[in-house]
């Protein structure tokens, strides 16, 4: 009874445990079926909506919303300042607290110039400068007048133009940089220079460096014009539309260009004087001319007239040679109304006296301007003169005809005396008159 008793006990007790067994296993299976049905459902859901995408193996990236990195050196070149020239053909920028010159040529006109930095004032030392050389052909040629610089050039590009680029040390042991490129004749050189450590700005400069693309600009007489009376004794101006240069070949400065006074005939007189390069204006006196480059001392009076000026290639260039640039309308060349002497000269053996005092015989020359058609000339004795003009003629020349321009050789005559001064007087038919300065005869041989 006892041992039936205990065995039903014991099923009772495995009947227990094995229902607790089992009634704990049905909340995992129903949570096992839940997510498998979900699981189901979701797959189903998800293959009925999603669209097909076809398969890429360079997809975009997909775009970030971090911010990006800001480019210092463009922003910084953006707000830069910018120098142009039509002229020349080109611009460039440059430092926003930097200041730039008006521009200008060379004291000898071989080249114009900028200075860039931070004071432009006369004494100032700039920064960077750039210049530009007329005439010149080749990039190789252009860069051998800086060959005074150490260091190697690096083939670059200005503006999608073959350049060149040097670093060097200058004065007080800075490094400097060097930039040239040549384009339509003319040579640029931009340049750093020992005032200051500002090669990376340099740098920087020449990469915002562009070439304008400008008509070119004919080159004009604009002074005298057509029509204009320039009186003979008188200073006057020839002006240009732009400025006069010169240029640099092998190291050596050229003028090449001159300035000729052409009569109503077509006939080359003689040229007027050179223009200094980089100016537009010359003064000249219409009273004479040279008669060339080779003979500059020469001077061939300018007789009153009708004339225009020929600006002229001079010929440094092969098929060059005396190709006129520009052309003035035809003016009038007059004689001044007052008369004036001019000078007066020996020509040959001064005059000389011999033991007695009397002067052998020698030419002499006078000049004068203005008066009528007729003039007369004497000379005066000073020592005379409080007696009477008539009384203290020592000579006379008669009637002359007059141009308004005049030049008079003749020979001393042989009755002016040792250490007495005389002067020339001369008149015209309308009454004016004037004087020399007084002279003596230099005491010479005898």
């Amino acid at each position: 009874m006892t041992k039936n008793i205990k065995n039903s006990k014991a099923k009772s007790r495995a009947n227990a445990e094995l229902w607790r067994g089992g009634f704990a296993l049905v909340p995992a299976i129903l949570v096992v079926l839940a997510v498998l049905v979900i699981g189901a459902g979701a797959y189903y859901f998800a293959t009925k909506t999603k669209q097909p995408t076809p398969a890429s193996t360079n997809q975009e990236p997909q775009a970030s919303n971090l911010p990006a990195p800001e480019n210092t050196a463009s922003n910084e070149i953006s707000n830069w300042k910018t120098y142009r020239n039509d002229t020349y053909g080109f611009s460039i920028k440059y430092p926003s607290d930097w200041l730039a010159s008006k521009g200008s040529w060379s004291e000898d006109g071989g080249f114009f110039y900028v200075g860039f930095g931070t004071s432009m004032t006369a004494d100032s030392k700039p920064l960077a400068t750039l210049e530009v050389y007329p005439n010149q052909t080749t990039l190789d040629k252009f860069v051998k007048y800086f060959d005074y610089l150490n260091g190697n050039w690096k083939d670059i590009t200005l503006n999608n133009v073959a350049a060149k680029e040097i670093v060097s040390v200058g004065q007080n042991s800075k490094q400097i940089i060097l930039v040239a490129s040549v384009k339509n004749s003319y040579g640029y050189e931009l340049a750093s220079t020992a005032f200051g450590d500002n090669v990376d700005t340099v740098r920087k400069m020449s990469s915002t460096f562009e070439f304008i693309t400008t008509a070119t600009i004919p080159m004009r007489i604009i002074s005298p014009v057509a029509g204009q009376n320039v009186e003979i004794g008188k200073s006057s101006e020839i002006k240009l539309n732009q400025p006069m240069f010169a240029y640099y070949s092998d190291n050596v400065l050229y003028k090449p260009f001159v300035m000729i006074l052409v009569d109503v005939n077509g006939k080359r007189v003689g040229e007027t004087p050179l223009f200094d390069a980089g100016k537009t204006s010359v003064t000249w006196n219409p009273r004479v001319v040279s008669a060339g480059y080779s003979s500059s001392n020469i001077e061939i009076p300018v007789k009153p007239g009708n004339y225009k000026l020929q600006l002229i290639k001079s010929g440094v260039s092969e098929g060059e040679a005396n190709k006129v640039v520009a052309e003035s309308g035809y003016f009038n060349i007059v004689p001044p109304v007052a008369l004036s002497f001019v000078t007066s000269s020996w020509s040959g053996w001064p005059p000389y006296l011999d033991s007695s005092g009397v002067a052998y015989q020698s030419s002499f020359s006078v000049q004068w301007i203005g008066g009528s058609k007729y003039v007369y000339l004497s000379i005066l004795d000073k020592s005379l003169e409080s007696v009477g003009a008539s009384i203290s003629k020592v000579w006379e020349s008669g009637k002359l005809e007059n141009d308004g321009n005049g030049t008079y050789n003749f020979v001393i005559p042989n009755n002016l005396q040792k250490d007495h001064s005389y002067r020339f007087y001369i008149s015209d038919d309308h009454g004016n008159s004037a004087y020399s300065e007084y002279f003596s005869l230099p005491s010479g041989r005898g």
